[in-house]
């Protein structure tokens, strides 16, 4: 296992807030990613800009991370390249019974499951419930509470927690940036057609579309009962 990059000891952090500016190398987004379909895509050109707060003990990282990936085309297969942004907000707090080392706090799995040829899901909206109603009876958690995890230990370790950010921000359904601004734009007519350019040449607008039938037929029905 490679050696974690992004550790951030206590000690360094008892006298005042803590700045931690450091590239992303596509080295660590490789090891990191190895298991998902996502890979490096850039120059090395990955960065992350934090700063490090600790109260009692209590650990605020607040800043963002930029880097370059490329996932399989949901259309083609060929790369999407992605330059991924996101915001980085953790409030960690000592793990219950620490043995040393950094694990994952309990949230952890909320934001990043497995899924399909191995990418990580897309975090579930985080809830307070109020009751043992629908969905919509629960309560969205405040950004603070959102961002709560866990560290083990005397130091952090982010590594873990940058690779669910990078992940979280590759989309459901990934496209070529040329399929990006109209992915279901349909297929421009060929010029001479009926449908293109002169609007008189237009199909005729009582013309029905034949997967429309039913609903017409329903329509007609209703009409006739009134």
């Amino acid at each position: 296992m490679t050696q974690k990059a992004y550790v951030v000891p206590l000690r360094d952090l008892e006298d005042a807030p803590k700045t931690l500016r450091q590239p992303i190398f596509d080295a660590w987004l490789r090891e990191q990613l190895s298991d998902t379909d996502v890979a490096p895509a850039g120059q090395d050109d990955g960065e992350l800009d934090v700063t490090r707060t600790k109260s009692g003990r209590e650990v605020l990282v607040r800043g963002h991370l930029a880097v370059t990936v490329q996932v399989p085309c949901a259309r083609t297969l060929d790369p999407a390249v992605y330059r991924v942004t996101p915001e980085v907000f953790l409030l960690l707090g000592p793990k219950s019974g620490d043995g040393g080392g950094h694990e994952r706090g309990p949230r952890a799995d909320e934001r990043g499951g497995n899924r399909g040829a191995g990418r990580s899901a897309p975090a579930k909206p985080k809830t307070k419930a109020k009751s043992a109603g629908s969905w919509e009876d629960d309560a969205l958690l405040d950004e603070e509470d959102a961002a709560k995890d866990t560290y083990s230990g005397e130091q952090v370790v982010l590594d873990d927690f940058l690779r669910e950010f990078i992940l979280l921000e590759i989309p459901m359904v990934p496209l070529r940036e040329d399929l990006r601004k109209a992915p279901f734009e349909a297929t421009p007519s060929p010029p001479g057609s009926p449908s293109a350019g002169d609007s008189s040449q237009a199909a005729p607008p009582d013309r029905v579309d034949p997967r429309l039938s039913p609903l017409v037929a329903l329509k007609a029905r209703l009409e006739k009962k009134e």
